[in-house]
């Protein structure tokens, strides 16, 4: 009888809009307020998200510069490559996209490409696992153009999709997609 390897990390591409609770979701799944740790595609420790920020809004506004930026005006500025794991729980490998709003064509076929990569390895700790979309419940328009031809078209190749919504603060509601293959 031969033996099934398992990955030893979950690895979970979360993607959503602005304010759409992707950090409320990934901080309640690992029972933690802490920040995670992020880590550039070879495995080298960068810091924290924080300290990634910080990094960046120091190279686009220069260093000991005065001007502020908000999380929000640098969004997306990220590298869906890099891995974010909280130290709380080691178990799992996040890694981020920030959606698809206004149209952004641009992210969408890095998604893409991300995933298809990810999802066809043989290899299980680089293997992409699962896919959770998160879309905001605070707007008439649940889902933009760009969100629909991402659903409508998507390979997952291996990776189980969810669709998460976060309702409250304290409720999330998810729907299972597991295993969307198109032919």
């Amino acid at each position: 009888m031969s033996r099934v390897n398992q990955p030893t990390r979950f690895r979970v591409l979360i993607i959503g809009r602005a304010n759409a609770g992707k950090t409320t979701i990934l901080r309640a799944v690992c029972g933690t307020d802490e920040e995670p740790e992020v880590y550039d595609r070879k495995g080298h420790k960068i810091g924290s998200v924080r300290a990634a920020f910080n990094s960046f809004r120091d190279k686009v506004t220069g260093a000991g510069s005065s001007a502020i930026l908000s999380p929000s005006a640098a969004r997306g500025l990220h590298k869906i490559e890099y891995s974010m794991i909280f130290p709380s729980s080691p178990k799992y490998v996040f890694h981020d996209s920030r959606g698809f709003e206004s149209g952004a064509t641009d992210e969408l076929e890095l998604v893409r490409n991300f995933i298809q990569t990810r999802a066809a390895t043989n290899d299980l700790e680089e293997q992409l696992h699962a896919i959770w979309y998160c879309l905001p419940t605070d707007s008439n328009r649940i889902i933009t153009a760009a969100e629909q031809d991402f659903f409508e078209n998507i390979d997952t190749g291996r990776a189980d999709l969810a669709i998460c919504f976060l309702l409250v603060a304290s409720v999330l509601l998810v729907i299972s997609l597991s295993n969307t293959h198109h032919p």
